[in-house]
Order: C-alpha cells, then structure tokens, then sequence
C-alpha cells in the first residue's frame, strides 16, 4: 500500500496540544464525579509497534485542523490546512464546497478565533497576535512586545484573550484581557491556552484531567473540577452551564455546576477528536477528527479531516475539502 506523505513529526498533533494551566481556586460546592460508560468495543486502539522503538509519527496529506464557524453566518468556517514548509488558513463555504485562500505563513501553533468583528486572530512565529478580515485583507500585527499565543474572542468580538508565555508567573500574571486594537485590558493570574470564551458566564478551560470555568475580570474560579481519570483536549459552549469536552476516550458533555460527564461518542488512541466549533444556534459542533494507523513496526501515519454532527454526537459527517 502506498500513502502520500508531507513530512515526518516526532508526536502528533493533537497528542501534543499544550492544554491550559491549573488556576486558583475558590471556594465552590464540590459533588462526586458522574460518569455514565458507553461500550466503545468499535473503536480498535492503535497496534503496539517494534518494543524498545520510539514511534515516528507521519502526516498524511491534506492535513486539517482547527475549525471555527464563522460567527455571524453559519454556512462558513474557517480551518487550517498543515503543508509541508507553512500553513495556509482557508474559508469554506459549507453549501457550496468554495473554499478561498486567507494566509499562508508561518502560524505559531494551530489556534485561531474568528470574532463577530469579522476579524480572525491567529499567532505566528515571532509570537505576536495578529488579526485578518475573512476576505483576506488588512493583515495586522495587534501585540508588539512579550511572547503572545493562543488568542480567544468574546461572544461579542469586543475583547480577546491571549496567554503570555515565557513569563515567571510568579512576578507576572500570564493571562491578558485585550481590545481589539491592541491594548490591554486587564491582567488575570492564569494561564489561558485551550478554551472558549464564548458564553457570558466565563471562559471555560481544560488542563489535563481538571476542567475550570474562570470570571478573567474577577480573577476568581466560577467553577472547578479535577476528574483524576482521563485527560481532556478541548471545551466547547453549548448552554450556559453545559459544555463538550473531548478526550482520547471520545465526547462528553459536561454540567459545570453539578460537575456531572456523560460520555456521548466513543474514540480511542486511533480515533481522536479535537478542537471543536459550535455553531450559531448551538445544535451542531465541527471538530478535527485524527485517525492513526500502524503502517510498520515504528511508524504511525496521522490522518485529519474535519467532521459534523448533531450536539448530541449523533449524524457525524466528514466535511468534504477539495
């Protein structure tokens, strides 16, 4: 069997997202976890390799992550597309299949916000937040000073957030509250990386096993619970107390006040979804779906495409990009 490959990485993409750091606590009401099991017999992990051998993970091409909905049309979103030596950020239309080149460049990472401005935010290399309309006009550095990563528009695209990295947080809060034109807003103690900020409770967060909802104004904990079990990559709005997290073991949803995960759709190390954008009305959610195969004893060939389905996990469809 032959694949068409780009190039080779040492772990896989959505293995190796850094996921936001832990935040200071409040005093909140604490409930045992409630975790409801589905049988995920249909999802075959990964066949172990040579023992003793590091896998070499290999991206397949046409290699799709990071997928926003536009937020004030719901028949459009934008992703990024890995190549070989850059990053190209595309819209596509979702009823006619048109996609239209953004930018392409050196993006740091792979994390984008579209805000109801019109304006994307992405970082790139020189670790700066920088803003583009979706038309492909008006590329604009926004930060200018310090290490800048992972920027998260308000439900409004009035303000960003933006982690600041390579900072001792113990002098210096690492979490920034942004306007649109570049100035800062204000200053929490804490480390936004994955989240979303889409809702008026607060920006919801995953770090390893703990999932947390922050007040960024207040700089207090609107909610906080460490599972202790399974690591989760990503936090998605769906009501204003319920959001969809995933996992390597699939999709849940979770309540942040009564801190309760029903798991909705199975995954495994071979099947991982990631990322995630709600759409509009809050009925359907787009993720980044990887897949990994065992092609010899020390390789493993990453697969990504982008998919649809219901909020509930059911009607998933793969996005097609042409």
């Amino acid at each position: 069997m032959t694949f068409k490959l780009k190039y080779k990485i040492t772990l896989p993409i959505v293995i190796v997202l850094v996921l936001c750091t832990s935040c200071k606590k409040d005093k909140v009401p604490q409930f045992s976890e409630n975790s409801n099991s589905l049988q995920c017999s249909d999802c075959l992990p990964i066949p172990a390799g040579n023992p003793g051998v590091f896998d070499q993970y290999i991206l397949d091409t046409n290699y799709f992550t990071s997928p926003q909905y536009n937020p004030n049309n719901d028949d459009e979103i934008v992703y990024i597309e890995w190549a070989t030596m850059s990053k190209k950020l595309y819209k596509l239309n979702l009823i006619t299949s048109q996609k239209t080149l953004i930018f392409e460049g050196d993006l740091s990472g792979s994390h984008i916000s579209w805000g109801k401005n019109d304006w994307i935010l992405f970082s790139l290399m020189d670790y700066q937040i920088w803003k583009i309309k979706s038309d492909g006009t008006q590329l604009t550095k926004v930060t200018s000073n310090g290490s800048w990563f992972h920027p998260e528009w308000d439900s409004e695209g009035d303000l960003f957030i933006a982690y600041h990295g390579y900072v001792n947080s113990s002098l210096y809060y690492s979490g920034k509250i942004w306007n649109g034109s570049g100035s800062i807003v204000d200053s929490f103690n804490w480390s936004p990386i994955i989240g979303d900020w889409n809702s008026s409770i607060g920006y919801g967060c995953v770090y390893d096993a703990r999932i947390s909802v922050i007040d960024p104004f207040l700089n207090s904990v609107i909610s906080d619970f460490n599972t202790n079990a399974t690591n989760y990559f990503s936090f998605n709005w769906i009501t204003n107390e319920e959001a969809l997290l995933t996992s390597v073991d699939g999709i849940y949803k979770y309540n942040i006040y009564l801190k309760k995960l029903e798991h909705l759709k199975c995954s495994c190390n071979s099947k991982i979804y990631s990322g995630g954008t709600v759409n509009s009305n809050r009925a359907k959610i787009i993720y980044a779906l990887s897949t990994l195969s065992r092609i010899d004893g020390s390789t493993i060939l990453d697969k990504s495409m982008l998919v649809s389905m219901d909020i509930n996990g059911t009607n998933e469809e793969i996005i097609e990009i042409h």
